[in-house]
């Protein structure tokens, strides 16, 4: 499956980004260049700042309504954590 990773926030949020980047490729799936290209998009959000946060949900949001495989996580899901998904109805997972 071709992935894309959008990462909000932190240095640990990129850092976590390119670990799970790594396992799903080393799982055989292929990261892309752009959201465009990708069935799967992970958005990897934060909650040091509350625009943070909001970006990424709605990046999100647009994620699904475009169709796409989408997933989160990141510290805005852990700060949300099922609450998440009353806010992103059609979102396939969270972690």
């Amino acid at each position: 499956m071709k992935f894309f990773i959008h990462t909000y926030g932190c240095q640990m949020n990129v850092r976590d980004s390119e670990a799970v980047g790594a396992l799903l490729e080393a799982a055989g799936h292929e990261r892309v260049e752009t959201e465009a290209e990708a069935e799967l998009v992970i958005v990897n959000s934060c909650t040091v700042r509350q625009k943070a946060e909001e970006k990424a949900i709605g990046k999100a949001g647009n994620l699904i309504a475009a169709g796409k495989i989408t997933g989160m996580m990141g510290c805005a899901v852990k700060r949300l954590g099922e609450g998440v998904f009353k806010r992103l109805p059609g979102l396939k997972f969270a972690v």
